[in-house]
C-alpha cells in the first residue's frame, strides 16, 4: 500500500512559520537567520525525501505476473442419441434387412419404418400413411402393412394393424394433386391443426413415390403439433431424399426378386416358386379349416400347331395368360399363377371348394378370347385352341401339395376339354429360311 507524507510535510512547514517569526522578531541577528534558513531547508529536504521514498517509481510499471498454464481439457463431448450417426446406422440396418430377406411383407415393414424415423426427427410426433389412388384417380386408398412386432407408441399404432380395413377417401386435395402433378414434396407450414369432423383426408405433408409399373404410393404425413425443430423445412426435405433412395432400392430388390421367380414372357411363377407358395399357403388354411381348390389348365393343340414359330409361340401363350389374368381379376382378388411347362398351368384358389373353383373355370373359359396374331412372314389358318383343365379341393389334400398337383396331371387326359376359335387373317405361307 502507498504511504503519503502528509505529517512530514506539515511539520516541515510549521517549524519554517515557527523560526521564520522568531528571526522577524531579531532580524539583526545574521546568525540566527541564517541558522534558521538552513534548519528549514533540511527540514523541507528531509520531507520530500521522505514522500518520494514512499512514492512508486515512475520509470517501474507493475508487471502483472504470469499465470501457470492451465493443462487442456481431454474430455470428448458425447453427441445426442438422435444425431446423424444413429440414424444412419439405423438405416443401414433397414437396407441390410432389404437385401437379406425374400419376404415382400417384411421389405414393406422395413420401408415404413425408416419413412416413419425420418419424418418424425424432422416434423416431431406425427401419424405417417400409405395411399395408393384407384385406376381413374377420384379416390385414395389405404395401404395397411401389419406390424413385425407389437408397436409402442401412437404413430406405429396408427400406422400399421392387421385387424382393420382399409380406409377410402375422395381425392379431392389440392395440395396431394400439386404434389402429384409436379413431383415435389408437400409441408404445410406454417402448421395448421385438423379441422375435428371433417372425412377428407388430413395432409400437413406429403410425398409422391414413383413406381416403375402400377400406379404411385402416396406418402401421407399428420402433425400432432407444430414441427419442432429450427428448419422444418431443410429437416423435411433431407427426409423426403432419404425416403426416396430407401424406396429406389425397394423397388429394385423386389423387381430382382420379381425376374427370378416369374417367368418372363407370361409372368407365372416358376414351377418351384408355384409350388413353395402354393404349399405354405395350402398349410395356412389347412389350419384354419378354409377351403381351397388346386386347378391344372393344360393347350396341348396350342403348342402343337405353333411347334415350328418359337416367336409367335412365345407371343401366343403371354396373350392366353394376359386374358387368364383379367379373367381371374374379375372373380376373385387372389390367387397363384404357375406355369409349370410350356403348355401346362397351375392354378391355386384359397376360399373357394371345388363348386365354387368350377363355376369360376367355366366363366373363365366363355371370356377367354384369343386376338388375331399376325406375322409377316408366317401365315396359321383356322384352328381351335384346346383348354383342359383338372381340379381338386382342400378335401383332396394330404399334407403335400405337389403329390396332389401329379395326380391332377393325369387327369388331364381324361378330362373333357373346351374348344375356342382362333380367328387368323388368311395369308399365303411365306418361310424365310434361316441366315
Amino acid at each position: 500500500m502507498k504511504k503519503q507524507p502528509t505529517h512530514a510535510i506539515l511539520l516541515a512547514v510549521a517549524v519554517l512559520a515557527t523560526l521564520t517569526s522568531l528571526a522577524m522578531i531579531t532580524w539583526q541577528h545574521e546568525l540566527l537567520l541564517a541558522s534558521i534558513l538552513l534548519i528549514a531547508g533540511a527540514l523541507v529536504g528531509f520531507a520530500l525525501g521522505q514522500s518520494r521514498t514512499n512514492a512508486p517509481p515512475h520509470h517501474h510499471m507493475e508487471q502483472p505476473q504470469p499465470q501457470q498454464e492451465q493443462p487442456k481439457s481431454t474430455t470428448v463431448t458425447t453427441p445426442p442419441a438422435d444425431q446423424h450417426p444413429a440414424r444412419l446406422l439405423a438405416v443401414l440396418a433397414e437396407l441390410q434387412t432389404l437385401q437379406d430377406t425374400d419376404d415382400l411383407l417384411q421389405r414393406y415393414q422395413a420401408f415404413i419404418r425408416v419413412a416413419e424415423a425420418s419424418l418424425q426427427n424432422a416434423l416431431g410426433q406425427a401419424t405417417v400413411s400409405l395411399w395408393c389412388p384407384d385406376p381413374h384417380y377420384n379416390t385414395l386408398v389405404e395401404c395397411v402393412i401389419p406390424p413385425a412386432h407389437k408397436a409402442h407408441g401412437r404413430s406405429a399404432a396408427n400406422i400399421l394393424g392387421s385387424d382393420r380395413s382399409a380406409c377410402v377417401v375422395p381425392f379431392d386435395s389440392p395440395a396431394i394433386r400439386h404434389a402429384l402433378q409436379t413431383s415435389q414434396p408437400f409441408l404445410r407450414y406454417p402448421y395448421r391443426p385438423s379441422q375435428p369432423g371433417t372425412t377428407a383426408l388430413h395432409c400437413d405433408a406429403c410425398l409422391w413415390l414413383e413406381r416403375e409399373f402400377g400406379r404411385p404410393l402416396l406418402v401421407n404425413v399428420q402433425l400432432a403439433q407444430a414441427p419442432t425443430g429450427k428448419k422444418p423445412r431443410q429437416d423435411f426435405r433431407a427426409a423426403c431424399k432419404l425416403i426416396t433412395l430407401y424406396w429406389r432400392q425397394l423397388q429394385a430388390a423386389n423387381q430382382r426378386q420379381w425376374c427370378a421367380e416369374h417367368d418372363q414372357n407370361t409372368g407365372a411363377l416358376h414351377p418351384d416358386q408355384f409350388l413353395r407358395k402354393s404349399q405354405a399357403w395350402a398349410l395356412d388354411l389347412a389350419h384354419d379349416d378354409e377351403p381351397f381348390t388346386l386347378v391344372t389348365l393344360a393347350a396341348p393343340g396350342f403348342r402343337a400347331t405353333f411347334a415350328h414359330h418359337a416367336q409367335l409361340w412365345s407371343q401366343l401363350t403371354t396373350q392366353l395368360v394376359a386374358n387368364l389374368r383379367q379373367s381371374l381379376a374379375n372373380a376373385t382378388p387372389h390367387y397363384l399363377l404357375g406355369r409349370m411347362a410350356d403348355d401346362v398351368f397351375a392354378l391355386f384358389l384359397p376360399g373357394k371348394d371345388a363348386f365354387l373353383a368350377q363355376l369360376l373355370i367355366d366363366n373363365m373359359n366363355k371370356e377367354i378370347s384369343q386376338p388375331s396374331q399376325n406375322d409377316e412372314n408366317i401365315t396359321v389358318h383356322h384352328d381351335k385352341l384346346e383348354l383342359r383343365w383338372a381340379l381338386a379341393d382342400h378335401n383332396q389334400y394330404a399334407d403335400d401339395l405337389e403329390t396332389m398337383l401329379n395326380s391332377l396331371y393325369r387327369r388331364l387326359s381324361h378330362t373333357t376339354a373346351a374348344r375356342t376359335t382362333l380367328p387368323f387373317d388368311q395369308k399365303q405361307e411365306v418361310m424365310n429360311p434361316c441366315k
